[in-house]
């Protein structure tokens, strides 16, 4: 799954209108065998097992609509994590931006003589 929320929103989108498509299928058929009037012991059977189906249908149109709602949920979450991981990125430049001021910063801390003490290493950083 991607990290982009409007690509996951998107998905949703599609799954919601899909199941839109299912439901609106389910009460045409229903309807327009209802409508058609058939009589008798066939008719009756017709008119149930469609109704059944239109049933099926219906269940399968809440899944699509369940799983835009989880896709949503998921978009959601996804946004909250980029938004963390932005700030956290933004923070850890502004404590190197403040590492990179220290060596400017170091001689003016340290008392006098100190630099004699320090490894070879920094001694030229405070020097």
């Amino acid at each position: 799954m991607t990290a982009d929320p409007a690509a996951i929103r998107s998905l949703a989108r599609a799954l919601h209108e899909q199941g839109d498509d299912v439901r609106a299928e389910a009460d045409r058929l229903v309807a327009l065998t209802e409508a058609a009037g058939w009589q008798g012991r066939a008719g009756e059977a017709l008119l149930g097992r469609v109704r059944e189906q239109g049933a099926a249908l219906r269940r399968c149109a809440a899944r699509h609509d369940d799983a835009a709602a989880a896709l949503e949920r998921h978009a959601e979450a996804v946004e909250e994590r980029l938004a963390l991981l932005l700030a956290a990125a933004r923070r850890a430049e502004e404590l190197l931006d403040d590492a990179r001021a220290l060596p400017d910063l170091l001689p003016e801390v340290l008392p006098d003589g100190l630099p004699d003490l320090l490894p070879d290493a920094l001694r030229g950083v405070v020097a």
